[in-house]
């Protein structure tokens, strides 16, 4: 019935909403992967999927928690296996803005 579909369905959306609190509980704090390895390993996934705002972001926050442009290149670099140059090629240039616009050249 509709009601009951009604029902599994504020059952599933109540099941994701905890399971993406716990997600980003893991994501914000150091475990078996500290915060930066996290943002890098974050850098290498959306450069693969060519995800613009997300190399941006993730690339920003691995800078800011320590990375090296080196090290963010690296992650970069790891993605081209399964993205592909198109994908490394973005996430380059979007790494030499940021740098850019920071003031800081790539060492």
């Amino acid at each position: 019935s509709l009601d009951t579909a009604r029902r599994v369905l504020r059952i599933e959306a109540q099941a994701i909403q905890d399971m993406m609190a716990r997600l980003d509980g893991t994501f914000e704090r150091d475990g078996a992967l500290s915060r930066k390895t996290k943002e890098l390993i974050m850098v290498g996934i959306t450069s693969a999927m060519r995800a613009a705002r997300g190399v941006r972001v993730h690339s920003e926050r691995a800078l800011a928690l320590g990375a090296s442009p080196r090290e963010v290149l690296e992650a970069m670099e790891v993605a081209v296996i399964p993205g592909g140059m198109p994908g490394f090629w973005l996430a380059v240039e979007t790494l030499e803005e940021i740098l850019k616009s920071k003031g800081r050249k790539f060492e």
